[in-house]
C-alpha cells in the first residue's frame, strides 16, 4: 500500500484569527495577516516563521507580494484605511499609501511593461467607497510607489475582492460587497497606455490654450470629426482624497477600461480568473456564490471601444446544499435517510452516500409561484415511516412524504406564532391499536396536540392528514417539547419548556400536571429523555445541562462545559449517554451516570442548532448556522477520559497564551504582552517601537519541547558525569592490577553518547517550535548546551542545526553571556569552529551545485547531437565532462566489482 501522506504543517504565530494569505511567485514563502494587526512571513519548506511585521492599527484584510525586479517588496492593507509597502530585506515599512476614505478590503498586484520596456508593478486597492485606486511600483527610491489616480466603478458599493488575470495581468476583476456582479476591466499595454496619455495631455493643453486666448495645435496633427469627445481626466487634486496626480504621466484611466460585467443570480462571495486564455482575447472567471454553488463564466472579448462584451455561463457546480442556515435535522427510523430544513427548503439526504436525494421547496399548496417561501425551524420523523412533520416560523405545520416529496397535509393556521419545536410518538391505546401523536410548541404560548389520521377530504384514501386534538395554554412562549419513549398511553409523558425557565411534565393522555422542574436561570432550549424514561436532560440558554429524574423530578446533577447557549440534546438509545450541541460551535458527548464529559467534537465554524441521532447509535448528525451537516460516526478506538481532559486543558492553556502578544526575543526592543494601544502610546512619546520581531508564539507544544530539551541536557550531564567517574575508577583499578569495571549506559540514552543524544533531541523538535523551546532554558543550562554544541561542531555533526541554535541562544542571552567571564574562551572556540564548519558546508554545497549543473549541460549537449530515444551511458557523461577515460573506466570497474560481489 502507498505510504500515508505526511501531516500538514501547523504554523503558529498569530494571537487572533488569520484573515488573509499570499504566496510568493516561487511558492517557497507565505505571508499571513491576522486580526491582531500582525503580518508574518513564513518559510514553507522548513515550516517556520522568518519574522513578524507590525505597523497597522487594525485587522489586516489583504496581503500581496509585489513583482518588482531587484527589490523584495510586500504590500498589506487593513481596516485602519492604510496600505503599507514593506521591504522584506530591511524588515520595515518603506512607504504608506494614504488617501483611502475608509477600510481597505482588498488589493492585487501584477507585473507590467511600460512604454520604455521597463518591467514594473501595478498595485490596485479596493476601498469601502467603491473606487479602485492604482499605484505604479518600481524598484528604486525610498518611496517606490507613485499614485496614478482612481477609477470610478458602476456602483458605489464597497469593493470586496479584486484580482488580476494570471496571464500577464491583461484583465482586472472587481466584486462588490454582497453584490451580484463582477466588473471586468481590460488592462491596456504600456504602448496603448502611452497613446491614451498623449491624447489626454494634448486635449488638456488645448483647453488651457483656449482659456488663455491662444490655440495650441500639435504640429502635423489636425482635429477631425472622427476624434472622440473629451474624456474625464484625473485632476491635480482628485476628489477621492488621494495624492495629487501628475497629468503628464500615465494615469489609472489610461490603463483601465471597463470591458464586461458578469452577473449572477445570487450574491458573490469570491472570484478568480482561470489561467488558461480564450480564443479572441477572452477570459474565464470562476465565481463562488452564497448558494454554495460555483459558476464558470466566459467573457468573449476584452474590447477597447467602450462597449461591454458579451458574457455567458459555461459551467455550474452545485452541491445542492442549503443556501441559508440549517435550523433542524432528523434521521429516519431505518437510519438510511436524513432530513434537514431551513429557510425555504427541505432536503432529503442519503446518509451512506452523503448526497442529496431530493430538494423540496417549502411553500403551502396552491401558493403562487412568487410567494415568499416558508422558514422551517424544526422537523421530526414519524416513527415507522418516511413521513416528517415540519414546523415553520409562520406558524404552519406540514406533513411531508420524504419518499415522494409530496406535502400530505399543511395546517397554515396551526399556530399564531413561530413553531419552535415538534415531536412525534407512537402509543398503543386500550384496544392495542397504534396511534401517532404529534405535539408542537409555539411562540403563541400554546402547545397543541395532533393526530395523524387518514384524510377524509382527499380522493386518495391512503393519504394522511394532521388532525388537531387538544390544546394546552401556557403562561409564556413554549420553546421546547418532548415525548417520553413509553408506548403505553397511560405511562407516556410530555415535557414542555417555556420562557419562564421551567420545564413542566404532564401525562400525555389526560394532560394532567405531573412535575415541575425548575433550576435553570434562563429558558431550557432543548429537551430529551432516555429510552427507559428514567432521565430527562435539559439544555438551557444559561450554558448548563441538567439531568432530572422523571420519577420524583429531582435534579441529579448540573453539568457545565459549554461556553454558550445549549441548543440541542440527544440521548443514545439503550444507554444513558447523550450528545449536546451549543452556540459555541461544539458538540459534546456526556456520560449521564458518571456525570462527566467523554468527548469534545469540534468542526463547525458556526453555531450548532440541531442534532439528529441514529436509532442504532452508530452515528449522530449535527447541523448549524454554517450550513454544514456533519456526520460523526462511532469507531472502535478506545477513549480515555483523562487524556481528553488533559487535551482540553492544553487547549485552554493555549487560549490563555493567545490573549497575550507574541513572545519576542529579549533585548529586541519589543515587550511581551504589549498591546496596540501601548504601541501607539510609544510612538506618540517618541519612543522607538520596532516594526519587525520574531515570528513565533508560545504554545503547549513549544513548552513541551523546551521541557524535553532541559531533560535531555540534565540526562546528558548525568551520563557525562557517570562516564568520567567510571573512567577515573578504571584508571585507579588499572594501577592496582584489578579488572576494569564495565560501563553501563543509561537506557534512555538509546546507546548514544551525550553529544549525539543532544543532537537527536534537537532534531526531534520542529523547526517552527525550536526558537520558542530554547527561550525557556535557564542560563545554567544554556552554558551546558554551548559545550555540547562545541563538541558537535568539532565532530562535524549537524553543523547547520548547531550553528542555528548557538546563534539564537547567544543573541537571546547576550547580556548574561557577556557578564559571565567563564564563557569567554568557549565563545571564542565556538566562533572559530562555526566559521570554519559553515565555510566547509558552503563550499560543499557550491561544489555539488556546480557538478550537477555541469552534468546537466553535458547531458543536454550530448542529447542535442543524438536521438532522444538513445540513453547516455555513465562513461559518455564522464567523458563529456573532460575527466578522461581513466575516470570512466574506474567508475565502470566499481560497478562490475559490485555486480561480482552480488553474484558470489
Amino acid at each position: 500500500p502507498p505510504p500515508p501522506p505526511p501531516p500538514p504543517a501547523l504554523l503558529t504565530g498569530h494571537a487572533k484569527p488569520v484573515t488573509c494569505l499570499a504566496f510568493d511567485s516561487s511558492g517557497a514563502r507565505l505571508a499571513s495577516g491576522a486580526a491582531d494587526a500582525s503580518l508574518v512571513l513564513w518559510d514553507v519548506l522548513s515550516s517556520s516563521g522568518l519574522f513578524s511585521l507590525r505597523g497597522h492599527a487594525g485587522p489586516l484584510t489583504a496581503v500581496a507580494f509585489l513583482p518588482t525586479p531587484g527589490r523584495d517588496l510586500l504590500a498589506s492593507a487593513g481596516q485602519d484605511g492604510g496600505v503599507k509597502i514593506w521591504d522584506l530585506e530591511l524588515q520595515q515599512s518603506v512607504q504608506a499609501l494614504v488617501g483611502h476614505s475608509g477600510a481597505v478590503w482588498c488589493l492585487a498586484a501584477a507585473e507590467v511593461t511600460d512604454k520604455s520596456g521597463e518591467v514594473r508593478a501595478r498595485l490596485v486597492t479596493g476601498c469601502c467607497d467603491g473606487r479602485l485606486r492604482m499605484w505604479d511600483v518600481g524598484g528604486g527610491g525610498e518611496a517606490p510607489a507613485r499614485y496614478m489616480g482612481s477609477v470610478a466603478r458602476q456602483t458605489n458599493e464597497g469593493c470586496a475582492s479584486v484580482a488580476f488575470h494570471p496571464a500577464g495581468g491583461k484583465a482586472l476583476g472587481c466584486a462588490a460587497r454582497d453584490g451580484r456582479a463582477v466588473e471586468i476591466y481590460r488592462v491596456r499595454s504600456g504602448e496603448e497606455g502611452g497613446k491614451r496619455r498623449n491624447r489626454r495631455v494634448r486635449r488638456r493643453r488645448e483647453k488651457e490654450g483656449k482659456k488663455a486666448g491662444t490655440v495650441v495645435v500639435e504640429k502635423g496633427r489636425k482635429r477631425g470629426i472622427l476624434d472622440e469627445e473629451d474624456e474625464a481626466e484625473p485632476d491635480d487634486e482628485p476628489q477621492d482624497g488621494g495624492e495629487p496626480v501628475d497629468f503628464e504621466l500615465v494615469a489609472a484611466g489610461d490603463e483601465l477600461c471597463l470591458a464586461a460585467v458578469v452577473r449572477t443570480s445570487h450574491k458573490i462571495k469570491g472570484f478568480s480568473f482561470l489561467p488558461a486564455g480564450e480564443r479572441g482575447g477572452g477570459v474565464r472567471v470562476a465565481l463562488t456564490l452564497s448558494s454554495s454553488a460555483v459558476e464558470v463564466h466566459r467573457v468573449d472579448k476584452l474590447g477597447d471601444d467602450g462597449a461591454l462584451s458579451a458574457c455567458r455561463r459555461l459551467h455550474l457546480c452545485d452541491m445542492y446544499g442549503h443556501p441559508a442556515p440549517i435550523r433542524g435535522v432528523a434521521v429516519s427510523p431505518d437510519d438510511e435517510l436524513a432530513v434537514t430544513v431551513g429557510k425555504g427548503a427541505m432536503k432529503v439526504w442519503s446518509v451512506e452516500a452523503r448526497a442529496v436525494l431530493r430538494s423540496l421547496p417549502l411553500a403551502p399548496p396552491g401558493a403562487p409561484a412568487k410567494a415568499a417561501p416558508l422558514y422551517a425551524l424544526c422537523v421530526a420523523f414519524v416513527p415507522g415511516s418516511l413521513r416528517a412533520v415540519v414546523g415553520t416560523k409562520e406558524g404552519c405545520l406540514m406533513l411531508v412524504d420524504c419518499a415522494t416529496g409530496d406535502v400530505l397535509s399543511c395546517r397554515q393556521d396551526a399556530h399564531g406564532g413561530a413553531v419552535w419545536s415538534v415531536d412525534v410518538t407512537v402509543t398503543r391505546n386500550e384496544g392495542g391499536e397504534q396511534e401517532v401523536a404529534v405535539v408542537s410548541g409555539s411562540a403563541d404560548k400554546s402547545a397543541k396536540f395532533w393526530a395523524v389520521e387518514p384524510d377524509e377530504d382527499s380522493s386518495n384514501p391512503a393519504q394522511d392528514a394532521l388532525v388537531h386534538t387538544q390544546t394546552m395554554e401556557m403562561k409564556d412562549d413554549v420553546v421546547a417539547v418532548k415525548f417520553t419513549y413509553s408506548q403505553d398511553a397511560a405511562k407516556s409523558l410530555v415535557c414542555i419548556s417555556s420562557l419562564d425557565s421551567t420545564v413542566k411534565v404532564f401525562f400525555a393522555d389526560t394532560l394532567k400536571f405531573f412535575l415541575s422542574l425548575y433550576g435553570h436561570k434562563l429558558p431550557a432550549l432543548a429537551l430529551d429523555a432516555s429510552d427507559d424514561d428514567a432521565l430527562l436532560c435539559s439544555g438551557g440558554a444559561d450554558k448548563t445541562l441538567k439531568l432530572w429524574g422523571l420519577d420524583f423530578g429531582d435534579c441529579h446533577r448540573s453539568m457545565h462545559g459549554h461556553t454558550d447557549s445549549v441548543t440541542a440534546v440527544k440521548f443514545v438509545r439503550k444507554t444513558h449517554n447523550f450528545f449536546s450541541a451549543s452556540k459555541d460551535k461544539t458538540v459534546r458527548y456526556w456520560d449521564a451516570d458518571k456525570y462527566e464529559q467523554i468527548l469534545l467534537l469540534c468542526g463547525h465554524v458556526g453555531e450548532v442548532s440541531s442534532l439528529g441521532m441514529s436509532r442504532s447509535g452508530g452515528f449522530v448528525l449535527s447541523a448549524g448556522m454554517d450550513r454544514q451537516v456533519r456526520v460523526w460516526e462511532r469507531t472502535h478506538d478506545m477513549v480515555f477520559v483523562e487524556e481528553e481532559k488533559e487535551a482540553e486543558l492544553e487547549k485552554m492553556f493555549e487560549k490563555d497564551l493567545g490573549k497575550t502578544m507574541m513572545k519576542v526575543v529579549p533585548g529586541s526592543g519589543a515587550k511581551e504582552g504589549e498591546s496596540d494601544d501601548e504601541d501607539a502610546a510609544g510612538k506618540d512619546n517618541g519612543e522607538f517601537v520596532p516594526e519587525s520581531e520574531a515570528a513565533a508564539r508560545k504554545t503547549i507544544m513549544t513548552v513541551a519541547a523546551g521541557d524535553r530539551i532541559m531533560e535531555a541536557i540534565e540526562l546528558a550531564d548525568a551520563e557525562t558525569k557517570e562516564i568520567m567517574t567510571t573512567t577515573a575508577a578504571n584508571k585507579r583499578r588499572e594501577a592496582t592490577g584489578a579488572p576494569a569495571i564495565p560501563f553501563r549506559s543509561n537506557p534512555l540514552m538509546m546507546n548514544m553518547d551525550p553529544p549525539r543524544y543532544m543532537m537527536w533531541v534537537l532534531k526531534s523538535v520542529k523547526a517552527a517550535e525550536l526558537e520558542q523551546a530554547l527561550l525557556v532554558l535557564p542560563m545554567m543550562l544554556v552554558e551546558r548546551l554551548i559545550q555540547y554544541l562545541i563538541t558537535l561542531l568539532k565532530r562535524k555533526l549537524a553543523v547547520e542545526l548547531a550553528s542555528k541554535v548557538a546563534i539564537f541562544v547567544i543573541k537571546t542571552h547576550r547580556k548574561a553571556i557577556v557578564a559571565n567571564q567563564a564563557l569567554v574562551r568557549p565563545l571564542k572556540e565556538l566562533q572559530g569552529l562555526m566559521r570554519g564548519r559553515l565555510a566547509e558546508e558552503r563550499d560543499r554545497v557550491g561544489f555539488n551545485l556546480a557538478a550537477f549543473g555541469a552534468i546537466a549541460r553535458a547531458a543536454d549537449e550530448a542529447n542535442a547531437n543524438k536521438n532522444f530515444d538513445q540513453a547516455l551511458t555513465s562513461e559518455e557523461i564522464w567523458g563529456e565532462l573532460g575527466l578522461g577515460a581513466d575516470v570512466a573506466a574506474k567508475m565502470s570497474g566499481r560497478k562490475n566489482d559490485g555486480k561480482k560481489k552480488q553474484s558470489v
